[in-house]
Formats: C-alpha cells, sequence, structure tokens
C-alpha cells in the first residue's frame, strides 16, 4: 500500500505514515522510516542469495492451497450442495469478475471457495473456458507489479523479502518435518 504522507529528511531518510497497524505499534498507525531506494551492494548480494527454485515455490503453493482447503472444509462447506455445472458455472463467473476487475476481492475470494470445492471433488476448473481472461489477469497483475516497482520500489521490495519471508519458514517446516 501507498504511504498516506512521505517526507525526506536532509540525509536521505524517507519516513512515511503506514496505512496499516502493525504489531510494532501494538496495531496504532505509525510512522515508519526508510532509506531511499537503491541498490547497494549489500542488497544486490541478498538479491543474489534468494532460492527461488521451482519446485519449492510450487510445494509452498500446494501447501497453503490444502490449509485454505482445510479451512474451507473447516467452515462446512458452504458450496458442497452446488450441482458440478453450477460449481464450474459460478468458477467462471468469478474468474471473468476477476478479469474485470482485478481488484475485485469479493470475486477473488468466492473463486477460490469454488476452487477449494472443486478440488475436494476431483473437479478440474474449467480453465479452457477462460483462457482470455487468465491472460488478461496475468497482464494486468505483471503490469501491476511493474507499475509498483516504478513508483513505489520500497513498497515492492516489502512485498519481495514478505515472499522470500514466507517461503523460507515453509522450507524450513518442510526440512524439520522431513529430518
Amino acid at each position: 500500500m501507498a504511504p498516506e504522507a512521505v517526507a525526506s529528511a536532509p540525509c536521505g531518510v524517507v519516513t512515511s505514515r503506514c496505512r496499516r497497524g502493525c504489531a510494532r505499534s501494538g496495531g496504532r498507525l505509525h510512522e515508519r522510516r526508510r532509506a531511499p531506494h537503491q541498490i547497494t551492494e549489500e542488497r544486490l548480494q541478498r538479491m543474489k542469495s534468494r532460492d527461488f527454485n521451482k519446485n519449492d515455490v510450487l510445494s509452498w503453493l500446494a501447501s497453503n492451497d490444502a490449509d485454505y482447503t482445510a479451512d474451507y472444509l473447516n467452515r462446512g462447506r458452504p458450496y458442497g450442495a452446488l450441482s458440478a455445472d453450477e460449481l464450474s458455472a459460478r468458477w467462471v463467473t468469478s474468474f471473468r469478475e476477476i478479469a474485470a476487475d482485478i481488484q475485485n476481492i469479493k470475486a477473488r475470494y468466492l473463486n477460490s471457495e469454488l476452487k477449494y470445492e472443486m478440488d475436494l471433488r476431483s473437479i478440474k476448473p474449467p480453465y479452457d473456458l477462460v483462457r482470455d481472461e487468465f491472460n488478461t489477469i496475468a497482464a494486468r497483475t505483471a503490469a501491476f507489479f511493474e507499475q509498483l516497482k516504478e513508483e513505489d520500489p520500497v513498497r515492492y521490495d516489502e512485498i519481495e523479502v514478505e515472499v522470500q519471508r514466507n517461503l523460507d519458514a515453509f522450507k524450513k517446516t518442510r526440512n524439520d518435518t522431513i529430518s
């Protein structure tokens, strides 16, 4: 999220008001200090050291999907009474709503819920019916992150670090379980 206000001190340190409360401030909005965006040698080394192994990422995504499906089950399978045809039709409709407005949280949530129900029934989502919409979503998502990278590189880096942190936590848990 973009900061509400940004100010730069003569030393180059950037301060901004955080829009979301965080644990550091007890859930209250707070000021956060950030160094100006630049590629330092330290940052370059950190970027090179990241391990975005495709199998690790796919395993992480599958693990998250299993967790969300379990949560869906615990909530009583809200879409369990739908026929397979109705389930697929609603999934297609929600997917198209996402393509029309990538920030449509309700459509994204519904689409996920329907996907969990499909997974439980071993029904494959009809991706062939939403091929154009899939490409639209992919293009808009890529454009969003490119724009974010240009307009708010610090936030882009924060997202990148958060993804890496989550992936590392998953790999540690997985490796500890295997050992």
